[in-house]
């Protein structure tokens, strides 16, 4: 199965096999910052995953983690590029850490769970979304909490076997992008949510492989993603596309 970050733990839970954050990958994880003056993303030519920058030209490589144990994943700016919010992806669990651009400051979130990850920034800053794996009821669910862990609510209930990844908060707050993962290969569709009513849409086919990495727009009119993108089929090249968001 190919694989760009689409791993953060693999276990069967019944009919769920659970593939929701990078495994090792050169520069699997990459987001930039909010005024576009550096690139961040992970890599493991130190043996483990590690947070780096780098400017957009490819100049100033910055390694920002130092871990001496787990795989840093799925780094996210905060909304005014102070932090760095990231997954560290254990032999046995995984946690979420926010890190300052420079390395200072690594502080461990009071995330509740044995596995939880893919964290995403909320548009205020003050918050996080996370995904937490939910063994009873076999499925992976998205939810949003303060920094110190107060204040959590479950956002999304995909169906059993399901799972859902790669929350995304829109500019304004208002909307959450996530992908949401199927039983199958391949099944891996595009959805929206209002975080305000709760109601989710999807926007793309359940086929459509999905990539874990998605992006808003600065005017949150329009979502990048790519299509086709970890399966191959027969005269079938993955894209990076864009889809309004009405």
């Amino acid at each position: 199965m190919p694989i760009l970050r689409r791993t953060i733990f693999t276990l069967t839970l019944l009919a769920l096999v659970a593939v929701f954050c990078p495994a090792s990958a050169f520069a699997g994880d990459r987001t930039g910052s909010p005024d576009q003056g550096l690139i961040t993303f992970t890599s493991d030519v130190t043996g483990l995953g590690q947070v780096y920058t780098i400017k957009p030209d490819g100049s100033g490589l910055r390694q920002v983690t130092h871990l001496e144990a787990g795989d840093a994943s799925a780094p996210d700016w905060s909304p005014n590029g102070r932090w760095i919010a990231f997954g560290v992806d254990l032999p046995d669990s995984s946690r979420i850490a926010i890190v300052r651009p420079d390395g200072s400051d690594l502080t461990w979130l009071p995330i509740a769970g044995d596995f939880v990850g893919q964290p995403t920034f909320t548009a205020d800053g003050r918050g996080i979304g996370f995904l937490r794996l939910d063994f009873v009821k076999n499925t992976v669910p998205l939810f949003a909490a303060r920094l110190d862990g107060s204040h959590e609510r479950q956002l999304t209930e995909p169906p059993a076997g399901q799972g859902d990844d790669e929350p995304n908060m829109s500019p304004d707050g208002r909307m959450m992008s996530f992908v949401r993962l199927g039983p199958n290969d391949g099944d891996a569709a595009l959805f929206t949510m209002d975080l305000r009513s709760g109601h989710t849409k999807q926007l793309t086919p359940a086929k459509a492989d999905v990539a874990i990495q998605t992006g808003w727009s600065p005017n949150g009119q329009r979502i990048v993603f790519s299509q086709d993108a970890y399966f191959a089929k027969p005269g079938v090249s993955g894209n990076v596309m864009t889809i309004w968001h009405l």
